[in-house]
């Protein structure tokens, strides 16, 4: 019976260990499932609009009510500022490299020019006799004159006198010849003609209302005198310009002085005569720098036969440079760089992972070229940075809360790999009254620019511009290193408004203005100048940009009237 009960339990013994070590693995597995399911669960969710708002679940925006999209196009690597983007959002992004190396680039200037009468060939028409004049035949400025034509009737006392003089000298001619060439000489010299003298002969009596004779050819370039106007001997009638050959001046900033020479070629394209293109030489280029404007002059000369031009008219010139092998400079494209303020940024790919991984690299900017800016520091040559996709790989460094172009306390540098980038923070400037004045003025200006940008006018958006570059001239005002900094970096994207030809160039030299002032501005304690920084994230495919605006009203340049309302305040200043 014993031995019956032993060989009973001892199955059913075993039996329960099993079923309980099979319980448990099941129970093992599961919380193993449970906590790889909480893995995937803990992604971070994001609104596309608005890269700010992140949670660790599925939900709307609270800003615009779009539903929140999880983050999974990125994994965190080994290095905490590094980015690696997957396969499909490499595709997505259409993500493109391009190797740095020096290149000899060529350099293309957009000029702004002004139709010039050619001043050795510019000449004033004066008179000889004192009179009052009677009738005027010239017209205004711009009428055509030739030499030998009259152009106005002069009563003269002392004209009159003469010519009896002449007369009664006529009348002893033979006995006295000696006194009629003294009173004919007397009338040359003041500039009577041969023939005219002929026919005060003829007449036999002086002639009371005498005609002035043009001694030039040419256009009129300004009247001095009118009908009834009282002369005396040397007044200036008026002044005329001889326009075979016209000068076309054009304005060069003084960065680009040393780009062009005497001889170098230039293509021209009036106003008058839209789409075609002349071909101009440099004749002349004058070192002084116009303290108001701060350019310089180059000029062309035009023989004006062909197609005629008249002063005044606008001309744009177009000026590329000739690479020379003796002159390289590492040059990237201009899509690879993003513009922070006071930072210029790139991504450059790590050269030894296998796998695409990313790093921000802070760099410094030289000229713009032909091949996109001339990189003074912060890139060797072999390496690689991105050249599209920028955006996409930053946006998603925002996303994961790294270094990004908004977030650039931990920038590294190819030659600094464990010391913070930038500045020590410092105290705002207290300006004098004349910072105060020109940052209003500037201020005024770049608000006529959003304005116009807004209406997409393209004309008076040029003309601000304009104005705008004017304004920064007198840079002696600023005299700190860091607004010194922000001016160079205005001009060169209010540059590239000025040689826009459509309105859909505008917006992206536009964005980095806005950025750029908005520092700029920041570097001053300025009361009595409220702005306040407004965001569309919708703007440039959803990448977002800013402006500024001196009221809170939502007034989008980047859409118009499409979108008027689209966009929020981000900030304040002052």
């Amino acid at each position: 019976m014993k031995m019956l009960s032993k060989k009973i339990v001892f199955p059913l013994i075993l039996g329960l260990g099993i079923l309980i070590g099979w319980f448990s693995n099941s129970s093992t597995s599961t919380a193993v499932s449970e906590v790889h399911e909480h893995d995937i669960s803990s992604s971070v969710y994001s609104c596309s609009m608005h890269p700010e708002i992140r949670q660790n679940q599925p939900g709307t925006c609270p800003l615009c009510g779009m539903n929140l999209v999880q983050s999974t196009s990125l994994q965190t690597t080994i290095d905490p500022n590094a980015i690696r983007l997957s396969k499909n959002a490499q595709k997505l992004a259409n993500i493109q490299i391009h190797k740095v190396k020096e290149t000899s680039p060529s350099f293309i200037l957009h000029l702004n020019g002004r139709v010039m009468p050619d001043k050795r060939k510019i000449a004033v028409q004066t008179t000889h006799i004192s009179g009052q004049i009677e009738q005027l035949l010239i017209g205004s400025k711009g009428r055509y004159i030739k030499a030998g034509e009259i152009i106005a009737y002069v009563y003269s006392p002392d004209l009159i006198e003469a010519q009896n003089e002449l007369l009664e000298a006529f009348t002893t001619k033979e006995a006295q010849p000696e006194l009629f060439k003294a009173t004919e000489k007397k009338l040359k010299n003041w500039k009577l003609t041969p023939a005219q003298i002929d026919t005060i002969l003829k007449l036999g009596e002086p002639i009371e209302s005498f005609p002035l004779i043009s001694e030039w050819t040419g256009m009129i370039l300004n009247r001095y005198v009118n009908k009834g106007s009282h002369v005396e001997r040397g007044t200036q009638l008026y002044e005329v310009a001889n326009l075979k050959n016209v000068w076309i001046d054009f304005d060069l900033y003084e960065t680009d002085l040393k780009k062009v020479h005497i001889g170098d070629k230039i293509k021209m394209e009036f106003s008058s005569y839209p789409g075609k293109i002349f071909l101009g030489q440099v004749n002349f280029i004058n070192p002084i720098v116009d303290p108001a404007t701060q350019v310089a002059q180059i000029r062309v000369i035009y023989t004006n036969t062909f197609k005629p031009v008249y002063p005044g008219m606008s001309v744009k010139g177009i000026f590329e440079s000739l690479p020379t092998d003796d002159q390289k400079i590492i040059t990237i494209p201009k899509t690879a760089v993003l513009w922070t303020g006071k930072r210029s940024i790139v991504y450059v790919k790590d050269p030894i992972s296998v796998e695409p991984i990313f790093r921000l690299r802070e760099v410094t900017l030289g000229n713009l070229n032909t091949s996109g800016y001339a990189i003074m520091k912060g890139l060797e040559v072999g390496e690689k940075v991105v050249t599209n996709g920028v955006f996409t790989i930053d946006a998603a460094a925002q996303l994961e809360g790294k270094n990004s172009m908004m977030n650039s306390t931990l920038i590294k540098t190819q030659n600094n790999q464990n010391k913070p980038m930038g500045k020590k923070k410092r105290g705002k400037i207290n300006p004098t009254r004349s910072v105060v004045l020109a940052l209003q003025e500037m201020t005024k200006t770049y608000l006529n620019i959003k304005n116009a940008l807004a209406l997409k006018n393209h004309e008076i958006i040029k003309s601000e511009a304009t104005m705008f570059i004017g304004q920064m001239s007198d840079q002696k005002i600023f005299l700190s290193d860091n607004d010194q900094s922000n001016l160079i970096q205005l001009r060169k994207a209010m540059q590239e408004i000025n040689a826009t030809r459509k309105i859909d160039e505008v917006y992206e030299p536009f964005a980095e203005i806005s950025d750029l002032f908005f520092d700029f501005l920041s570097l001053y304690k300025a009361e009595k100048l409220t702005l306040f920084r407004q965001y569309c994230p919708m703007a440039f495919d959803n990448k977002g940009a800013y402006w500024l605006s001196n009221t809170q009203d939502i007034y989008n340049p980047y859409f118009g009237e499409e979108m008027r309302f689209c966009g929020e305040i981000k900030g304040q200043l002052n």
